[in-house]
C-alpha cells in the first residue's frame, strides 16, 4: 500500500521519490554566525534538501543546578554547570533571519525545532505568522495559563478531537498493513 505523498517547500516526500536528507546542525554553531552559516554551506555541499538549527533559551530548559551527568563533563570538561552548557549552545534569535536567507540562497528548505514558547514565536513570526495567529499561539497561551476558562476548555476539545483522529488514521494504517489481515503483508 502506498503512503501519502507530502510537499516540504516544493519537494515530494513518499513512495516513489527520492529521499529527503535533512542535515542536523542542531547546536553545533558553539554561538558563532560564521560557524552556523558554515554548516549551511557544509549541508548545501552534500546534497542535503534541508537544514535543521535548534532553538532554545538555557533559563527555560535546564534547572540550574551545580552537578554534570558525566556525559557531559567529558564533551564540556571546562563548562562549570549544566546550564552554562546549554547557555553556551544558545541560538541567538537575531541570525535566524541571516540563516533562513543563507539556507534559501543554497537551495535548501530553512528548519528549526523550537524547545520552548520563546523560540516558537520567533520561528512562527519568521515564517510570516501574525503575532496572533492560529494554533500555536493557543498552545502557548494555553501551557502559558493565559487562557481564560472558555477558551480554555474549546482548546481541550479541538486537542482531543484532533487526538482521536489521529488514533483514527493510526489504527486504519496498522490494519491495512497488518499480517493477519493482509495477506500480501511480508514479516520479518
Amino acid at each position: 500500500m502506498l503512503r501519502p505523498v507530502v510537499q516540504v517547500g516544493g519537494k515530494s516526500i513518499g513512495d516513489g521519490h527520492p529521499f529527503f536528507v535533512i542535515a542536523e546542525a542542531s547546536s553545533n554553531h558553539n554561538r558563532d554566525l560564521k560557524t552556523a552559516l558554515g554548516l549551511i554551506d557544509a549541508a548545501a555541499a552534500a546534497g542535503a534538501d534541508a537544514v535543521k538549527f535548534q532553538a532554545f533559551t538555557a533559563d527555560r530548559i535546564v534547572a540550574r543546578m551545580r552537578e554534570k551527568h558525566p556525559y557531559i563533563q567529558q564533551m564540556f570538561p571546562s563548562a562549570g554547570s549544566m546550564h552554562e552548557v546549554y547557555a553556551s549552545m544558545e541560538l541567538p534569535r537575531e541570525w535566524l533571519k541571516d540563516l533562513k536567507a543563507r539556507s534559501e540562497e543554497r537551495g535548501l528548505i530553512f528548519l528549526c525545532t523550537p524547545f520552548d514558547e520563546e523560540a516558537a514565536r520567533h520561528l512562527w513570526l519568521l515564517a510570516g505568522g501574525r503575532e496572533r495567529d492560529g494554533v500555536l499561539m493557543d498552545a502557548a497561551a494555553y501551557l502559558d495559563g493565559r487562557l481564560d476558562a472558555g477558551a480554555r476548555a474549546r482548546f481541550e476539545a479541538r486537542l482531543r478531537a484532533e487526538a482521536a483522529l489521529a488514533s483514527l488514521v493510526r489504527a486504519s494504517r496498522s490494519d491495512a498493513i497488518s499480517p493477519s489481515r493482509n495477506s500480501n503483508a511480508r514479516t520479518t
